[in-house]
C-alpha cells in the first residue's frame, strides 16, 4: 500500500487544466463579463489564478479572482481543530454574478458545500459551477463538479495534488 502511482505526469496536468477545465469555459454560453474565479485554500486558489491567466491570454478578459478559506464554516470543525489556521478570505462581488468555485480534489463534497455557506454569507450568485482537477468517488453531501481535469478511483488510497507554486512540480498521484 506504499506504493505511488503517478495519475497525471506535468504534462497530463497541463493537458487536464487547459483542455477539461479551461476550454470547455469558453463553449458555456455563460457571458465571462459577469464571472468571478473563487479559489478554495490553498490549491484551489493557485488552480484559480492560471485558469484566469489562461482565459486572459485567449479572450483579453481578466476575471476577477478570489480566496476563500473554509476552515470556519466546516461541520467538523470542533473535532478536527483545536486552533484553526484561518487564512484570509478575500471574495470579489458576487451578488448576480456567475461564480466558479476551484479547488484541487472534489471527494466528500464537504468542503465544496462549506465553500458554498461562506459565499451565500457576502452575496446572492447568479449561478455557482464547480472546477476541480481531480473527482473521485465518496461524496457524502449532494455536490457534483461542472468540470473536472481528471476522475479517478483511488480506493483506500488518497490523492495529492502538486502545484508548483507549492511542491515545486505539477502531478497529481496516488498513495
Amino acid at each position: 500500500m506504499g506504493r505511488e502511482k503517478v495519475i497525471l505526469d506535468p504534462s497530463g496536468f497541463r493537458r487536464a487544466l487547459e483542455s477539461r477545465l479551461c476550454q470547455p469555459l469558453l463553449s458555456e454560453g455563460f457571458p465571462l463579463s459577469d464571472v468571478v474565479l473563487i479559489g478554495i485554500y490553498t490549491r484551489g486558489v493557485y488552480l484559480a489564478h492560471r485558469i484566469q491567466r489562461w482565459i486572459k491570454r485567449r479572450t483579453g478578459m481578466s476575471l476577477p479572482v478570489g480566496e476563500i478559506d473554509i476552515n470556519l464554516y466546516r461541520d467538523d470543525f470542533v473535532r478536527r481543530f483545536d486552533l484553526p489556521q484561518v487564512r484570509r478570505t478575500n471574495l470579489p462581488n458576487v451578488t448576480d454574478k456567475g461564480v466558479l468555485l476551484v479547488d484541487d480534489v472534489l471527494f466528500t463534497g464537504r468542503t465544496a458545500r462549506a465553500a458554498l455557506s461562506a459565499i451565500i454569507d457576502v452575496g446572492r450568485p447568479a449561478f455557482v459551477k464547480m472546477m476541480v482537477l481531480v473527482q473521485r468517488p465518496g461524496r457524502e453531501m449532494p455536490i457534483c463538479a461542472d468540470f473536472v481535469g481528471v476522475e479517478v478511483d483511488p480506493k483506500d488510497r488518497r490523492v495529492y495534488v502538486e502545484l508548483k507554486e507549492v511542491d515545486g512540480k505539477d502531478r497529481v498521484v496516488v498513495r
